[in-house]
């Protein structure tokens, strides 16, 4: 949002566009530097339309870049941060990324299986405290994912929904997983603009979301002409 000098009112317009083509959800996060542009926004949204409810995916890392291990004590300040400033009752869904040291592999697995029980008696507190209703895992690794899946069996614990996994026609790791949840987000289906340009748009989109266990993909886009390019 912040690359184009467009109005308040033009962003308002462009979301109430949204909604009225089925984008319900917005996929969200206090890491981009829109964020705050994009309360205001919203709030103005609510404002003129509030028949029109908006909710909201939003991005979550617990532990982040600067920690190894998992708090709960940060993950419901985070998940709260998050609800005052949407002044909401609840989260629709979060995106759980265990960030820590991304060089470092095996120390992420390494804590994942000393904080794995904490995490899920958390987040299932969390969800019956009410603060949100979906969790989904962005394991950024297939080894990752490969840990988490074997844990949650290990343990009979199942806290996921699904998956946010990156799927088009150039990234494909992740299909294997597709099957393990029935509730799948994909991810840049358009690679980040990385794709072929002659490949049309839509041809993409519908490759990309083309399996029975997902149920949303995550684009961006910055005007109704460009949301009509992609809509399927």
């Amino acid at each position: 949002m912040n690359e184009y000098l467009y109005s308040n009112n033009y962003w308002v317009e462009l979301f109430s566009y949204m909604y009225d083509n089925g984008i319900l959800i917005h996929h969200i996060s206090n890491e981009y530097e829109s964020y705050n542009k994009y309360l205001n926004i919203y709030n103005e949204f609510k404002l003129l339309y509030p028949n029109k409810t908006i909710r909201h995916l939003v991005k979550m890392a617990e532990p982040h870049f600067d920690s190894r291990s998992f708090s709960s004590d940060n993950m419901e300040k985070k998940i709260k941060k998050y609800i005052s400033d949407l002044e909401c009752n609840r989260l629709w869904g979060i995106q759980w990324m265990w960030r820590g040291d991304l060089k470092d592999e095996s120390s992420r697995l390494r804590q994942l299986n000393i904080d794995f029980e904490v995490f899920n008696f958390a987040m299932k507190g969390f969800k019956n405290l009410g603060l949100y209703e979906n969790l989904y895992l962005f394991p950024y690794t297939t080894t990752f994912c490969d840990s988490v899946l074997e844990l949650s069996d290990k343990y009979n614990m199942y806290i996921f929904n699904g998956l946010t996994i990156y799927r088009n026609l150039e990234e494909m790791e992740y299909d294997k997983y597709l099957n393990y949840f029935s509730d799948n987000i994909i991810i840049r289906p358009l690679n980040a603009g990385r794709l072929d340009p002659n490949i049309n748009k839509k041809t993409a989109i519908s490759y990309a979301l083309n399996h029975k266990n997902i149920t949303a993909g995550i684009i961006s886009f910055s005007s109704k002409e460009k949301l009509q390019e992609i809509l399927i």
